[in-house]
């Protein structure tokens, strides 16, 4: 901070370098204080150390705060407008992603449920044919068995959503999903 030369202590004032790194960047400012008299004490032979006092700015999120935007545009002229812009860009290819995802997500949902409602059909015939061609039990197994799987997958389907929805209104992550 101070430099001591031949001596001297560093006079009140003084500011050293200033840091920052594009990774973290902040601002630092020090200053040298000097040391209150002390009545108390007996007098020392040499001078009194100076104290340092630093102050340290950051922050944390997308852009920087007013001031700092500030100081960008004085050392290059047009720098704050294209952080702005780069947050903007940022945010829209965000949302362009986010409803990728969403489109996704509803597609293969729908398909889900007509490649299940096929496949329920198809076992609803089958045990029909069976039952009319006169293998009752056979038939009757496949076609019970079918209706308890669309009534299982329905009540699973129920539970989840209730879940999900109690789990945003407590603002706690859902529960992990069992593959």
């Amino acid at each position: 901070m101070g430099r001591e030369d031949k001596g001297r202590p560093a006079t009140a004032g003084t500011k050293p370098d200033t840091e920052s790194s594009p990774e973290s960047p902040a601002l630092v400012d020090a200053e040298l204080v000097p040391e209150p008299p002390r009545e108390s004490q007996p007098r020392r032979s040499h001078p009194p150390r100076p104290q340092v006092m630093a102050t340290f700015e950051s922050y944390s999120g997308p852009i920087p705060p007013p001031a700092m935007l500030e100081q960008y545009e004085r050392v290059l002229p047009g720098s704050a407008k294209q952080i702005l812009d780069a947050w903007h860009d940022q945010g829209k290819h965000r949302m362009d992603l986010e409803r990728t995802v969403v489109k996704g997500d509803n597609q293969r949902a729908t398909a889900g449920m007509w490649l299940g409602a096929v496949v329920a059909l198809a076992h609803l015939g089958v045990g029909g044919f069976l039952i009319n061609s006169g293998h009752d039990v056979a038939g009757g197994a496949i076609v019970t068995s079918t209706i308890a799987a669309i009534l299982g997958a329905f009540v699973k389907g129920t539970n989840s959503r209730r879940a999900e929805r109690e789990s945003k209104a407590q603002n706690v992550p859902p529960p992990r999903k069992r593959s």
